[in-house]
């Protein structure tokens, strides 16, 4: 046993364990509990490699998301020294590096954003306020962008009224985000609704759009993850997990699903009484 043993800690990171053929109740607790030890290091070391590729996929995607919007201020910049524009060409280069600006101030507000919520650092203020309104009154600012994609927006206004219990703030971030992203996937249709059982208001947000496996609805909701890398087009991927964290912060829950084509989303909010 003690071959043994030498040999395990020579190679730790294996899944070699310890083996015994000798009797005693003693011998055989003591195997048992060091193989449980190498068992617990053995998935906190894949748990840990885990972390550091998700990591490395976070910093890549951070870098293309700023660097991006970077590349074309530079580039545009320089064309502005052009003594040969015209008035209208310098406008329209201005129009650009002021869409890209805008675009890097909110990655950038994005990420700080996370990281105030990942830290604790997030102070929410609760109060009674109804949900239906404020879903109303944020979907009415996003009206032009919607007509613009053609998308047909459905509103059902049963439970508008209720009222819940949350900061109102952080609750218009939920929804501005479940806007942001059917805007992004739906092809025709954006459907909200508010539902309610004996807890909660469920705010449901429905849209068609690309078809979701169930590997990827699992990751719907993690951190920088992006149904299609190649669409990030200045999307961070945070604006789920963002939902799912306001939401769990204020004592709710998010659920995903997609059935026949459908993407649903839920958010659980606490009733006021």
């Amino acid at each position: 046993m003690n071959r043994q043993l030498q040999k395990i800690i020579n190679q730790f990171g294996t899944n070699e364990q310890l083996r015994n053929n000798l009797p005693g109740k003693e011998l055989n607790s003591f195997v048992a509990n060091v193989n449980h030890l190498i068992s617990l290091f053995k998935k906190e070391e894949q748990h840990t490699i885990r972390q550091n590729i998700e990591f490395r996929q976070e910093i890549t995607n951070v870098s293309h998301d700023i660097r991006t919007p970077l590349t074309s201020i530079k580039g545009f910049s320089e064309l502005l020294l052009d003594p040969q524009l015209s008035s209208s060409e310098r406008n329209e280069y201005l129009k650009i590096i002021q869409k890209k600006t805008d675009t890097l101030l909110r990655t950038v507000n994005t990420f700080y954003e996370i990281s105030q919520l990942e830290s604790g650092d997030t102070v929410l203020c609760f109060e009674t306020f109804s949900l239906g309104e404020l879903v109303v009154e944020t979907i009415l600012t996003f009206q032009a962008d919607f007509e613009k994609k053609e998308i047909n927006v459905k509103i059902k206004e049963d439970n508008f009224e209720k009222t819940i219990l949350a900061d109102k703030k952080a609750t218009e971030r939920i929804i501005l985000n479940i806007i942001q992203n059917a805007l992004r996937y739906s092809h025709n249709f954006f459907e909200i609704s508010i539902q309610e059982n004996e807890r909660s208001l469920v705010l449901e947000a429905k849209n068609d759009g690309q078809s979701i496996s169930s590997a990827e609805l699992s990751k719907i909701f993690d951190r920088s993850y992006t149904i299609d890398q190649s669409r990030r087009d200045g999307q961070t991927g945070l604006g789920l997990y963002i939902v799912k964290a306001i939401a769990e912060k204020q004592g709710g829950a998010t659920q995903a699903t997609f059935e026949n084509g459908i993407f649903s989303l839920a958010i659980y909010f606490q009733k006021s009484q």
